[in-house]
């Protein structure tokens, strides 16, 4: 927790205090609404007349690193480096206005147009951002700040989420009026602001905010045929109501697993069950959900945005035939909508791979589970095949299956239904974090070379065959040494032969 006070004893304060125009720098923006919200304050934003040239002798006085973020703008960076190697970042802008006054009036929201001088510590508030704060209520500073940049819009909503604050009517309206205009905003920007809308800690309120704000379905039409298609049972909702239901399962669940607590172990049955079956996980899962995956997007992020559009071509691939709505291929279809999503979006190499794998594949673990109700438990070398397809990538796809599964029931979901789901999770999350050399990546007993030398064959998809076929025995613990693999590898020859002769 922060206040202004200790805001204002951060010795980067001293220190700009001590360049010569330093009576005309200022503490702006959200490191003042987040001080007087009572919320930790991590990066130090100020602002003057000459950003660049500030932010350049604060670093050359006391040996910190100096970046400028753009020279057009006159934004520069300093980042100061603790004695524990931590650091901390000072962006400095140059006003954008003759005065702060100006500056401030012509910013996006009135709880962001804060500012307070360092030498005097007097606040400017001029569009009445601290009564907004108190009033816990989102304004425009000015009737076109919307339409000065539409993408702001978002913004909006990510404040509204994270605060609690209600959307002033006239803001609303400035948002609705500027919809069509999201489409001019560059697919880089609404990406960057669509992912800091995920990383919220209610990303599906969010989203849903969104939609009834007209703005998701411009952003991303592909979802607007979701809405009102029917399911059938065990569904419980129409698609477009179970999507966002899977997301606010999803950020629940990464919560719950991710710490252990009194009030995630109580929050509901289910919830309890998962946090006592996956608890032993939390240290590896919130190391994976943190991991970044590119420019600052983590995993949780990515997989959120890939639990939004995992139903997405259901609306392509529905079928009914005499009552019965079937979806058949909506898995394999929605992977080259998310390839394409991803690609327009300029996501990077790894996310696109990512996430077309996991909507490619994530009716498997249903399958498993379907199994396992009917008495049949997963075995070493099923885990074997779904990690061979999918790698670390598994790892997500447990967490995007769980809360498909909830969503799916909701409040029809049995206790031992989910039990069982949670056992496949287990199973597999084991295998992953403790028995990966025994079951994911048995050590290569024999390679190609060997198998052309010991049956005489020749360079050929079958030798990639059989070589397969060893590792799954492996996995299954039926081959543990040479021997027994080249056994293995003669016997299975001898059918595909067989087979082919057949054939």
């Amino acid at each position: 927790m922060n206040t202004i006070d200790t805001v204002f004893a951060q010795p980067v304060i001293g220190l700009l205090r001590q360049l010569p125009n330093a009576n005309d720098i200022y503490l702006v923006g959200g490191s003042v609404r987040d001080a007087f919200l009572g919320r930790t304050v991590k990066d130090l934003d100020f602002a003057c007349k000459e950003g660049i040239q500030t932010g350049r002798e604060l670093a050359n006085r006391n040996g910190m690193d100096f970046f400028i973020l753009d020279r057009e703008r006159d934004c520069c960076r300093v980042i100061q480096t603790l004695e524990d190697g931590s650091k901390l970042h000072f962006d400095i802008n140059g006003l954008r206005a003759p005065t702060i006054e100006n500056d401030l009036q012509d910013r996006d929201l009135t709880i962001n147009a804060l500012a307070i001088n360092i030498v005097t510590q007097k606040l400017n508030d001029p569009t009445g951002g601290l009564q907004d704060i108190r009033n816990k209520i989102l304004r425009a500073c000015s009737e076109s700040s919307i339409r000065n940049d539409p993408l702001r819009a978002l913004r909006v909503i990510r404040f509204s989420v994270i605060f609690g604050f209600r959307i002033d009517p006239s803001l609303v309206s400035q948002i609705r009026a500027q919809i069509l205009d999201i489409a001019n905003i560059s697919n880089e920007r609404i990406r960057d602001e669509f992912f800091k809308l995920l990383n919220c800690s209610k990303p599906a309120t969010a989203i849903d905010l969104m939609e009834k704000l007209g703005l998701l379905g411009e952003i991303f039409p592909e979802l607007n045929g979701l809405k009102g298609l029917e399911q059938p049972k065990p569904h419980v909702y129409d698609a477009w109501t179970h999507t966002l239901s899977v997301v606010r399962h999803l950020s629940n669940i990464l919560e719950a697993a991710s710490k252990y607590d009194e009030e995630n172990a109580n929050a509901d049955l289910f919830t309890g069950m998962l946090v006592l079956k996956l608890g032993n996980y939390r240290k590896q899962l919130v190391q994976h959900f943190s991991s970044e995956r590119s420019d600052g997007r983590d995993r949780r992020a990515n997989l959120l945005f890939t639990a939004l559009f995992h139903d997405v071509e259901k609306p392509t691939c529905k079928t009914n035939e005499d009552g019965r709505i079937r979806f058949l291929g909506h898995d394999a279809a929605g992977a080259l909508t998310m390839q394409r999503l991803a690609t327009e979006l300029r996501l990077s190499t790894d996310e696109k791979g990512s996430q077309a794998a996991i909507v490619a594949n994530h009716m498997w673990i249903h399958g498993l589970v379907n199994r396992m109700d009917d008495g049949v438990k997963v075995s070493e070398r099923a885990i074997y095949r779904y990690y061979r397809s999918l790698g670390l990538d598994g790892i997500d796809l447990v967490f995007l299956s769980l809360a498909d599964l909830r969503a799916t029931y909701e409040h029809t979901l049995t206790q031992q239904k989910w039990r069982n789901a949670l056992d496949v999770s287990e199973q597999l999350l084991d295998a992953w974090y403790n028995r990966k050399e025994q079951v994911i990546s048995p050590p290569v007993l024999v390679n190609g070379h060997t198998l052309m030398k010991e049956l005489g064959l020749q360079p050929g998809k079958i030798l990639g065959k059989l070589i397969e076929s060893v590792r799954e025995d492996q996995a299954a613990g039926k081959i543990k040494t040479l021997d027994e693999a080249l056994a293995h590898c003669r016997e299975k020859y001898a059918e595909l032969r067989a087979k082919d002769i057949q054939n």
